[in-house]
């Protein structure tokens, strides 16, 4: 990046310092003059320069900076209006939204920075990440541009399959980090004692055991921004979530997660939703690992009944799982967390339950465990709920139905 600091942090003299040291634009700077302006021609500009840095290694883009007139590669503080500062972020955020394909979020503009003597005129920097949901387009139909040296060049062939394969081995670790995941809770490797699993006694009726145990019921989602599996995630998801302490959503608590006992962990942040005490253990659990990535876990997925079947409010629109869902996709917002997010679901010991079907209950004859693939969602706004529901649908299949349904 152009100052090697948090946009927070970064003052007058930080700017004034790296333009009087003979700085010139380059594949982490741009300088700018003036805001870009609101016609047609300064939104396209504006979203090539996002989208330049964000396919590149990002930088930093220094309004309130121009080129002197008499020295050419010489560059001088000359400020911006800071009564127009609002509506320049406000244009900002729509363009990297409308404009740039897919949406960019991979940016923070910087608070205004004064400048001594110009009571009206300010600095600002806009700092552009690298995006793990690119190549971007600056408009819906290409050209893709990424930022080489001092300009914005259009991206070759083999510049956008480089992207695209860096992607794909992020998308790899992602797989082989839920699989092992998965392995290790299914054979009862928790973080915290698992209980609240719900079982036949001989008089055929459901009753609750204390302690889960393999082969019983769980019920796993895993979801892994991209940028998790990066070697160095840019994000460290605990200190973020501990600056301001957003919600951390749990399966099946009954309990605001607000009031959960949050434990801290070596590899993350662990909520739990009720607590160990004597004899019994917790009924769902979310960790949060330090790269990003969420894991949430619960064994408490069954109604009460003579046939053990899935909890209806654990697949109704307005369950726990759908309202969880859009929760930790609104955590990794508050996070700065950008996506692509790969979601994956998991449920074990399905054979024999009672599957709601369009056709009415049936038993799964599946043995063992079904897992979904890694759905991916590219944008915040993305429907989440939705790809529930299509795993799903893989659960009825293990009963023979093509749907589930879900009571409506």
């Amino acid at each position: 990046m152009g100052i090697d600091k948090p946009l927070h942090e970064i003052n007058f003299n930080d700017v004034n310092q790296l333009v009087r040291s003979g700085q010139d634009e380059w594949s982490t700077i741009e300088f700018k003059a003036n805001f870009h302006d609101g016609g047609d021609k300064g939104k396209s500009e504006l979203a090539k320069d996002l989208t330049a840095f964000a396919n590149a290694e990002g930088g930093d883009i220094i309004i309130g900076v121009r080129e002197k007139n008499s020295k050419p590669g010489e560059y001088e503080i000359c400020g911006v209006e800071k009564n127009k500062v609002g509506d320049f972020i406000q244009r900002i955020t729509h363009v990297a939204e409308k404009t740039c394909c897919p949406p960019l979020k991979a940016f923070d503009p910087s608070p205004p920075i004064d400048i001594p003597e110009m009571k009206d005129r300010c600095i600002l920097i806009v700092r552009v990440r690298p995006s793990l949901a690119g190549p971007h387009s600056s408009k819906p139909d290409l050209p893709v541009y990424i930022r080489q040296k001092r300009e914005n060049l259009p991206i070759n062939v083999n510049e956008l399959r480089e992207i695209m394969d860096f992607q794909t081995t992020l998308a790899d670790r992602a797989a082989a980090w839920r699989a092992d995941r998965i392995m290790r809770l299914v054979t009862g490797d928790f973080p915290r004692k698992m209980g609240m699993a719900y079982f036949v006694n001989p008089a055929g009726l459901l009753t609750n055991t204390m302690n889960w145990q393999r082969g019983k019921q769980l019920f796993i989602i895993h979801l892994m921004p991209l940028a998790a599996f990066r070697r160095a995630p840019s994000v460290d998801a605990v200190a973020a979530w501990q600056s301001n302490r957003p919600r951390l959503p749990v399966l099946f608590g009954g309990q605001h997660s607000s009031s959960l006992p949050f434990t801290p962990m070596r590899d993350g942040l662990l909520a739990c939703s009720n607590p160990p005490s004597e004899g019994r253990g917790i009924s769902s659990y979310t960790m949060l690992f330090r790269s990003g990535a969420l894991e949430l876990a619960s064994p408490n997925i069954l109604m009460r009944g003579k046939v053990p079947g899935l909890r209806p409010d654990m697949y109704s629109e307005s369950g726990p799982t759908a309202i969880t869902l859009k929760e930790c996709v609104a955590l990794f917002d508050s996070l700065h967390i950008q996506p692509p997010i790969l979601i994956g679901f998991h449920l074990s010991g399905v054979g024999g339950l009672q599957i709601p079907s369009q056709y009415g209950n049936k038993i799964s004859e599946s043995e063992g465990e079904i897992s979904s693939p890694e759905y991916r969602l590219d944008d915040y706004s993305a429907d989440a709920n939705a790809l529930f529901t299509e795993f799903l649908n893989i659960v009825a299949n293990a009963a023979g139905e093509w749907q589930f349904n879900r009571g409506q």
